[in-house]
């Protein structure tokens, strides 16, 4: 065999001039203040096999040659899981199947010598170890979905919550650092996270969303982009009954569905000891004084998942009492905006309300006590702006007080210019959150 040769050249590459920037909130994750120099090779030699990163097709057919003898299931395992499937009426069925057996008999452990870090380990020692890194649990979920005659593939990816801008499409590179599988059905393409034991089948999560994937594929590289889950998938919506006593006390009922990247909090909580959960929402509620009585979790593990919260509070303190007039706050259990102070300088980064887009909607009914009523009427709140929605309104039936709160932060990323209109748009969420709903005694 002849040994080729490759050129050793250096570059230099100097800066000057560059000014620190101070960190300014709502900017955009992962945004870029600094120039950035990534650089990739053309041609080259890794662990003795031959690639070019050219363009993306051919940087896949590298990681294809890396693949190809590693899909390498036994017989027998191929029959248990073709019998697995076989009351399967439709591939969806078959993938989710198949990923739970994934789940249920294996675990993450990183394999990273010599070639490893970039070859996956064979899916045949993935199957009998019962282990593997996001490499080789990839490869073996790829093989077992072959295996039931379904087409995945192995698609390498940046991954983390701020890396969404962390790739360069029009740059072909080997900037990535983690490997997912794509399931390809046109509109209805399932993505799969193979290290995690307890995702529900198909959701990516924000370890992986919206962002550029590269299939590889047997006729090379394809790159793609992952599931964006907006602020009509990242859902909260609470539905809240809150009976009011006379020396301002209270009981509390909610009902809270989450859903998307909004559940991931309340997905995390299922599973742990009742003391642990109830001391994370002593954390996390802005309630001054309150007692959890009783709260149930539950969870739908579909492609866009879900959560339910179910909550019985009291709270001695809820609202403030004088003479013949009680003071009930509007806002309980609503995540509130945090407001920025206004920078000392002109502001340097584009701003992002919201790094992914979430919906949060309370409907809560004020049960009053006997006699009492809604002093003034309530002026509807509706304002929209380039970063999002906020309505809030207030109606009374008899000694019911119903209270409609609905907050959309969208994703969009808007010019610097714009951060006296944001400022006013949070002021506007602020305000209306400290209000008091005031009720007197007829």
């Amino acid at each position: 065999a002849v040994e080729k040769k490759f050129a050793e050249l250096s570059y230099q590459n100097e800066l000057k001039n560059i000014l620190p920037q101070k960190n300014e909130p709502y900017a955009p994750l992962g945004y870029q203040t600094a120039p950035t120099i990534l650089s990739a090779p053309t041609s080259f030699r890794f662990g003795g096999f031959d690639g070019n990163m050219t363009t993306w097709q051919s940087y896949g057919a590298f990681m294809q040659q890396l693949n190809k003898t590693q899909q390498d299931l036994a017989q027998e395992t191929k029959i248990k899981l073709q019998n697995m499937v076989a009351g399967c009426p439709d591939q969806a069925c078959k993938i989710r199947r198949v990923y739970d057996y994934l789940q249920s008999n294996t675990r993450y452990f990183f394999v990273g010598l010599g070639i490893g870090g970039w070859q996956p380990a064979p899916a045949s020692e993935v199957d009998h170890n019962k282990y593997g890194d996001c490499k080789g649990l990839s490869n073996y979920m790829v093989s077992m979905l072959d295996a039931v005659g379904i087409t995945a593939y192995y698609a390498i990816i940046r991954a983390e919550d701020t890396e969404q801008q962390a790739q360069y499409p029009d740059f072909p590179n080997a900037w990535f650092n983690h490997i997912i599988v794509c399931v390809p059905n046109g509109q209805d393409t399932t993505w799969l996270e193979c290290t995690s034991q307890t995702e529900s089948c198909g959701f990516l999560s924000n370890f992986t969303d919206n962002r550029p994937a590269l299939l590889i594929t047997p006729t090379g590289g394809q790159l793609v982009q992952t599931p964006q889950y907006n602020e009509t998938v990242n859902t909260t919506h609470r539905q809240t009954n809150i009976a009011i006593a006379t020396d301002g006390g209270a009981t509390l009922q909610s009902t809270d569905l989450y859903t998307g990247l909004s559940q991931i909090m309340p997905a995390a909580l299922e599973n742990l000891h009742d003391e642990t959960r109830k001391e994370y929402l002593y954390k996390i509620l802005k309630i001054s004084d309150f007692e959890i009585v009783d709260l149930q979790i539950s969870r739908k593990k579909e492609k866009i998942p879900s959560a339910t919260i179910q909550l019985s509070v009291t709270l001695p303190k809820l609202a403030s009492v004088s003479g013949k007039r009680i003071f009930i706050p509007v806002s309980l259990l609503s995540t509130k905006p945090g407001l920025p102070a206004m920078p000392d300088s002109l502001r340097q980064q584009p701003i992002q309300a919201d790094s992914r887009g979430s919906t949060e909607k309370d409907d809560i009914v004020f049960t009053l006590p006997e006699g009492y009523q809604l002093e003034s009427t309530f002026t509807p709140i509706n304002i929209t702006s380039a970063f999002g929605h906020f309505e809030m309104s207030v109606t009374q039936d008899q000694e019911k007080i119903l209270l409609h709160r609905q907050l959309i932060l969208n994703s969009s990323i808007q010019p610097k210019e714009k951060f006296n209109d944001f400022i006013a748009f949070l002021k506007t969420i602020a305000k209306a959150d400290k209000m008091k709903l005031v009720v007197v005694s007829g």
